[in-house]
């Protein structure tokens, strides 16, 4: 086909569905979380008497969403968001075949969005058990991934007709370290949501009942939970919000060590460094405090949040990084 006839790229209509599949996105990654922490029992009263405990004492179970219901309401919503991010997704990747030789959204990025997507359906199928943590922390995991390349695809789309200017002296690898551990971070967070773990622990790095065993059984990927009758019964949940409370405190460190310095080395960027870092100790914090707050719902909303937001700012730093770009 000559290159006169092809038809001019619909970058602006490109844009706007890409931007409104990220915004569905970041909705329904909310929604899981809401699902998830009403049925451990978050947020119920008395607390944590309500909670849904995990332990190898009879006398500590609870059951497991009996107080909040079914949350119908919810998961409809979340499976008519679904099925509109589907849609679109779709859309995008039909745009970036037909027009796979202009300039704009490629095709591998779209196609990896995609591949994505039916990833999360399949396992959308399977998401009703609650004996499986895989399947709930794949679903979190895979929000969280679908989210981050559609931000990718955004940011793209918007720097498409930007001439690369430089940021400096500063080069990638900080930032990509630093996404890397915020993505860590996020995963040892999604792991312990998906075995009910959240409230085990009664303090930052104050755990009881840990030992080897625990962890190897607690991060057994093919492991399932002991449920019978909405009761829970199992003994690792300390473990596992030990470990995530470890990597938190770790991770915070080495995003802090990776980004700390670019504040003098690129001043173009000190906005967006100034954003992440609040978001760092914003989520650090308001994490340790859900204990002492007695684990109100909102507090792990807030969490979940402050968590998708310090991904998609980290992840905005590394694209301006990798490009070569100034802020807007």
């Amino acid at each position: 086909m000559p290159a006169n006839s092809i038809r001019p790229f619909p970058h602006r209509f490109l844009l706007i569905i890409t931007g409104l599949a990220a915004v569905l996105t970041f909705v329904i990654i909310l929604l899981s979380a809401y699902i998830r922490l009403a049925e451990s029992g978050l947020g119920c009263s008395p607390w944590p008497e309500c909670y849904a405990h995990f332990s190898s004492d009879p006398q500590m179970q609870s059951p497991l969403g009996q107080l909040q219901g079914d949350h119908f309401g919810v998961r409809l919503m979340h499976r008519v968001t679904a099925s509109v991010i589907a849609l679109l997704v779709l859309m995008i990747v039909a745009i970036g075949f037909r027009y796979r030789d202009a300039d704009g959204a490629g095709i591998r990025l779209p196609v990896a969005i995609l591949i994505v997507t039916v990833l999360l359906t399949l396992l959308g199928i399977n998401t009703p058990t609650r004996e499986l943590p895989l399947i709930a922390f794949g679903n979190l995991v895979g929000g969280y991934v679908l989210l981050a390349l559609l931000f990718w695809l955004g940011l793209r789309l918007m720097h498409e007709k930007t001439t690369a200017i430089g940021v400096g002296s500063v080069t990638a690898a900080p930032s990509r370290l630093a996404l890397l551990a915020v993505s860590l971070q996020i995963a040892s967070g999604g792991w312990a949501s998906a075995n009910y773990s959240t409230a085990a622990c009664s303090g930052i790095l104050h755990c009881n009942q840990v030992d080897s065993s625990q962890l190897i059984s607690g991060f057994n990927p093919l492991r399932q939970l002991p449920i019978a009758e909405g009761i829970l019964l199992d003994g690792s949940a300390s473990s596992i919000m030990l470990v995530h409370q470890v990597a938190a405190v770790f991770l915070s460190l080495v995003v802090t060590v990776c980004l700390v310095p670019m504040l003098r080395q690129a001043t173009e960027l000190r906005t967006n460094l100034l954003v992440i870092l609040f978001l760092l100790i914003a989520t650090f914090s308001l994490g340790g405090m859900g204990t002492v707050l007695e684990m109100p719902l909102w507090s792990g909303m807030l969490h979940n949040l402050l968590s998708i937001l310090f991904l998609l700012a980290t992840g905005r730093l590394t694209y301006l990084i990798h490009a070569g770009l100034r802020p807007l």
